[in-house]
């Protein structure tokens, strides 16, 4: 199998999907550092993350995005403050805008793509359609469209 076939099959399975998730929830998590220490003239690299109530840094194991808010129930691990819903909110946000945008790119729908591009991924699959079918009433169908497309 050619790496092109490869890596699309890997994009368009569970792993792609799941990698845009991923990615997503950690913009999204970046998203939040920003959107709270932006306005307030903070350092968005230092101090790392930590509880607002005792002050008491948040461990690397619960600072995973969604996953630590669901599992710690929207709670410091060491005082049991409340953190803000919208932590989550804008995690899981992300995660679903970069999955939609992945997907639009993976199905060939990105406006942004150049024409000649689009085209000729279109043809390349195309010609490898056309030798992965069998001879007989599929492979006449293929010709039939090829006339149509080159007209």
């Amino acid at each position: 199998m050619p790496p092109d076939d490869v890596l699309e099959a890997l994009c368009r399975g569970p792993w792609g999907h799941g990698f845009a998730l991923v990615l997503g929830a950690l913009l999204g998590s970046f998203a939040n550092v920003c959107i709270l220490r932006i306005p307030k003239g903070q350092s968005i690299a230092r101090p790392g993350s930590h509880c607002f109530a005792c002050g008491k840094p948040v461990r690397w194991y619960d600072n995973l995005p969604i996953l630590s808010y669901l599992v710690l129930g929207g709670k410091c691990r060491d005082c049991g403050a409340r953190f803000s819903a919208r932590y989550l909110f804008v995690e899981l946000a992300t995660a679903a805008l970069v999955l939609g945008v992945f997907r639009l790119a993976l199905f060939e729908l990105a406006p942004w793509e150049p024409l000649p591009h689009r085209l000729a991924r279109l043809r390349r699959r195309q010609q490898r359609d056309r030798a992965r079918l069998a001879d007989g009433e599929g492979r006449s169908r293929v010709l039939r469209d090829e006339r149509v497309l080159d007209r």
